[in-house]
């Protein structure tokens, strides 16, 4: 990673696109997540074009700063699977991926829980990821 504006706190990275369900069942989970944890950067990252990004952000009221057109940095860190995450720790390095999403309402109440203890665990084993 490399925007200075991301550094100083961790940053976790939702790989998605419009029209990937299992993305779009996990935005407000998501929006949650992100509202609880102020002490963290939050970036989606989309190949979808500006407009088609827009869109989606508008219709899911999908909170998080969004990245569109990025195909270049999407084959760069070589994401196959949607929707994927990725936290960095708070000097860019990358700490871990898991695949994310939900493949109806019941599975998207998990999001939020499976994350934090996803996240929990790779700041506590790799603590230089965590502002003090």
């Amino acid at each position: 990673m490399t925007d200075a504006s991301l550094r100083g706190k961790p940053t976790l990275i939702n790989f998605y696109f419009a029209q990937c369900l299992p993305c779009i069942l996990e935005v407000g989970p998501l929006n949650g997540y992100a509202a609880q944890h102020p002490e963290m950067n939050f970036l989606a990252v989309t190949f979808d074009e500006p407009e088609v990004a827009r869109a989606f952000v508008a219709r899911y009221h999908f909170h998080w700063r969004v990245v569109p057109g990025a195909r270049d940095f999407v084959d760069r860190v070589r994401v196959k699977n949607y929707p994927t995450m990725a936290l960095f720790d708070a000097t860019g390095r990358l700490l871990g991926t898991r695949r994310g999403g939900a493949r109806d309402e019941l599975e998207a109440a998990n999001v939020a829980p499976q994350l934090t203890r996803w996240v929990d665990g790779l700041l506590r084993v790799n603590p230089k990821g965590r502002v003090r």
